[in-house]
């Protein structure tokens, strides 16, 4: 079941190094990564970063200026931020699983295109209605006709 606030996951394969990714259960973003990584089949284990907590927060904003999430952090210390460049990453330096990005360009290309749209116009709807939803509901409206 996942955690519903920041987790850092390790993760390493049999090919890769071993890296870790600073994700949120809930966000769409962090859910894009979290597929990639079961598609590569990259296993990895979470540890709690609850960046409610003010000095957790300012730790993770020391790490990453933004404060967005998710970001990879690799082996190397190299820091790899939002879900479509951490698929392009996990897709380059992991072989195993499902390829994630067509090695053809134009199909790469129309890939990215869909991903972007999906990004900027989908995503924004979603999450304002997924939003409504968890509004609290006016007593009358809880009544049957």
């Amino acid at each position: 079941m996942p955690v519903p606030w920041p987790v850092r996951a390790s993760f390493n394969s049999k090919e890769g190094p071993g890296n870790e990714a600073l994700l949120f259960s809930l966000l769409s973003y962090s859910q894009k990564a979290l597929i990639a990584f079961a598609e590569k089949e990259i296993g990895f284990t979470r540890e709690l970063v609850d960046i409610r907590d003010p000095a957790a927060r300012e730790g993770y904003r020391k790490l990453y200026w933004l404060g967005k999430i998710p970001m990879l952090v690799a082996d190397d210390g190299k820091m790899i931020a939002e879900s479509s460049i951490i698929i392009e990453y996990l897709d380059y330096h992991f072989s195993t699983g499902t390829r994630l990005i067509p090695s053809d360009p134009d199909g790469a290309r129309q890939t990215r295109f869909h991903d972007r749209n999906a990004d900027l116009y989908l995503n924004e709807s979603i999450t304002m209605l997924h939003k409504e939803r968890l509004k609290p509901q006016p007593c009358w409206s809880l009544r049957r006709p």
